[in-house]
């Protein structure tokens, strides 16, 4: 089963960008008209799973009036076989359980403007490339194996820390060769290239890309 992620609007809107004086993008230093500030929560929790490699071997059973020896070497075999039929003992994350939430943080807009039409297509596609990495966060999350409970939740944590520094910084890949490209949006044939490229991304079950920029 794979980890869900949700997002707390699909859709932004100006009303959920606050006004300042001035704005300068952190990722390059330059001046913008509206920035887009993910941010997200992780839930995650254990289960313990058997899994069955081989199914169980049929039992040994020792020659009628066989000497103890022998008998107690056929049931010794028959335990070593049945653990080794149990060998993929491990931990994973809990898939009814473990999600994903995605949040706005201090979105903000130069004063006195809209963020609407072009503008706000420009964020809008900030915000779904973030759903886009955190779908391949949730992908590499529910592939985690572990040997112990302690280990899976070091390696989940370690997991969901790379979402939050792309969250706390925007200056993943993908984010930066959007804005590098589109010239923050003002370059409108790179605008509407983008616009396809993660259109076509979020129709993808478990896309590793957008554009040219792994996810």
């Amino acid at each position: 089963m794979a980890i869900l992620v949700f997002r707390q609007l699909q859709l932004l809107e100006d009303w959920n960008f606050a006004p300042v004086a001035t704005l300068v993008d952190p990722a390059d230093g330059r001046a913008v008209d509206a920035l887009t500030v993910p941010d997200f929560r992780f839930v995650g929790k254990a289960t313990e799973v058997f899994e069955t490699v081989d199914p169980p071997p049929r039992p040994a059973v020792a020659a009628p009036g066989a000497p103890l020896v022998e008998r107690v070497t056929t049931e010794a075999g028959n335990l070593a076989r049945s653990a080794l039929a149990r060998r993929g003992r491990f931990f994973r994350l809990d898939p009814a359980n473990t999600f994903l939430f995605l949040t706005l943080g201090a979105c903000q807009k130069r004063a006195g403007l809209t963020v609407a039409g072009a503008l706000l297509a420009h964020e809008q596609a900030h915000w779904d490339i973030f759903l886009l990495g955190a779908r391949r966060v949730a992908s590499r999350l529910a592939a985690l194996r572990a040997v112990s409970e302690a280990g899976l939740t070091r390696q989940a944590n370690q997991i969901a820390a790379e979402l939050g520094v792309a969250a706390a910084s925007n200056v993943n890949l993908a984010q930066s060769l959007y804005d590098l490209q589109t010239d923050h949006g003002a370059n409108a044939v790179w605008q509407a290239t983008w616009q396809g490229f993660v259109t076509r991304a979020m129709a993808e079950a478990d896309p590793l890309v957008v554009g040219l920029a792994p996810l």
